[in-house]
């Protein structure tokens, strides 16, 4: 293999993730939407079980989503004006 086609798989592979991960986050997007049904949620099931990447990505914005929620509550709790 020559360097320039190592070049391209690489380009590939990444392009191929970050698609991946877009995906997840706009599946996190939805199913927190007050729109998303039991359907959604059985479709979203299914994207993940496509492939490990598939799986790890919505594992890691799962996991990012909570650790936001988690940190917008401790900021509200240190942000508050003490009296």
């Amino acid at each position: 293999m020559k360097a320039s086609q190592l070049h391209d798989s690489s380009r590939h592979t990444h392009a191929a993730s970050a698609q991946i991960r877009d995906g997840a986050v706009r599946w996190v997007l939805w199913l927190r939407s007050r729109d998303a049904d039991e359907a959604d949620r059985e479709a979203f099931r299914r994207w993940r079980t496509q492939s490990d990447d598939h799986a790890r990505a919505a594992r890691d914005i799962i996991w990012l989503w909570t650790m936001l929620g988690m940190l917008g509550r401790d900021a509200a709790d240190w942000a508050s004006p003490i009296h």
